[in-house]
């Protein structure tokens, strides 16, 4: 969060904050010589706690935007434009001198309120965001103000940053400059780390939110075929929970399903477990990962990860050194190499110390906000 007199950033969400982001609660409470100040338009009822962080909403009691606003809604214009003039208010009101908007949905939403309030802009995109089918995202109104509005939001963006060069490539793809362009993966706060402990003759862990992309059948019917009913705890909720259980029923797969946890039950999930599963893919309606940050907890913790190489999981995960990655979709390279570290404790070490040592190298926290600082920096001088 930095300190007083330190130059300002409004970090924008749109609901603040989904419990899966750490992300950005790392954002504001890490960043290095910027202040940062949380703006959402909606607080969610169970939302991922920041101390100390409380968000500045749009407020009734500004009564000139909220005038405008109103004057808008009565001649018929599209919500986000209704909601521009209250959203920049609330946007100069942390006397920011530029806005950083996590997620391309929510800067198509806020971009007539950041043309208002006249911030420089930068935007990260996360990952369906870059990927996702036009005709996919079209089915939310964010998604089809950012299909219809992508050139638009580039050409306003001061700054584009996304978390992997696989994303990166689909952003040029989609016509991004690539001087626009930064890669600055969300990282991980290494000075916290627990101690190392050797991996234990414990569980395999699958930690995320069970939606197509995460591969979670995959796994399943992976686990299917190996000797000994190798235990999976589950740890996440969404969708295709109830398929998914089903599924490992009828696999005979150990499987146990724990639901959504807070950041610190993951960790001690992490130290009670052997490996670290990652079998995400590229679903049937494009959405991708970015870089999961899983990949690199995992790490932190001194466990191997085994999984598919998509996206940008190679970008952390180095394959027969800090972890085991088949081709994507390649549930018998899984099986295989799932049976690998099952039955090779040594392995499973020295890939564990391995990646240790490889998250703490390349992907501390503060020094990837510390680059964010200096992506701010680039265009704060810019815009002066």
């Amino acid at each position: 969060m930095s300190g007083a007199g330190d130059p300002r950033v409004a970090v924008y969400r749109r609901y603040f904050l989904p419990r899966s982001e750490t992300f950005v609660r790392d954002h504001l409470l890490r960043m290095p010589r910027y202040e940062t100040r949380a703006v959402t338009s909606e607080v969610l009822y169970d939302p991922l706690l920041v101390p100390g962080v409380e968000p500045h909403l749009p407020r009734d009691r500004d009564l000139v935007p909220r005038a405008a606003a109103a004057v808008l809604r009565r001649l018929g214009r599209p919500p986000e434009q209704v909601a521009a003039p209250p959203l920049a208010a609330a946007l100069r009101a942390t006397g920011a001198g530029l806005v950083h908007v996590h997620f391309g949905v929510d800067a198509a939403w806020a971009l007539p309120a950041v043309r208002l309030a006249r911030l420089p802009l930068v935007v990260t995109f996360h990952g369906y965001d870059a990927t996702m089918h036009p005709e996919v995202l079209r089915r939310s109104h964010s998604g089809a103000l950012l299909v219809d509005g992508f050139d638009a939001l580039v050409r306003r963006a001061d700054a584009v940053v996304t978390v992997s060069r696989f994303l990166r490539e689909a952003l040029l793809r989609r016509g991004v400059p690539g001087e626009k362009i930064h890669v600055i993966a969300c990282g991980v706060d290494v000075a916290r780390a627990p101690d190392p402990t050797p991996p234990p003759e414990g569980p395999l862990l699958f930690v995320g939110r069970l939606a197509e992309k995460k591969g979670v059948g995959d796994l399943l019917e992976a686990l299917a075929g190996l000797p000994g009913s190798p235990e999976l705890v589950i740890a996440g909720d969404g969708p295709l929970r109830t398929e998914l259980e089903s599924r490992a029923a009828a696999l005979r797969v150990r499987a146990r399903f724990v639901g959504m946890r807070t950041s610190d039950e993951v960790a001690d999930l992490m130290e009670r477990a052997s490996a670290v599963c990652l079998p995400s893919k590229t679903a049937a309606d494009g959405d991708c990962e970015g870089l999961p940050v899983t990949a690199l907890e995992a790490g932190l913790h001194g466990r191997a990860l085994v999984g598919y190489a998509h996206s940008g999981i190679p970008e952390a995960v180095v394959d027969e050194r800090t972890g085991l990655l088949a081709a994507e979709g390649d549930v018998m390279g899984l099986r295989a190499r799932l049976g690998r570290l099952l039955e090779d404790d040594a392995l499973r070490r020295r890939l564990g110390s391995e990646a240790r040592a490889h998250v703490a190298e390349h992907f501390d926290v503060g020094d990837l906000l510390g680059r964010m600082a200096d992506v701010y920096d680039g265009t704060l001088s810019r815009a002066s």
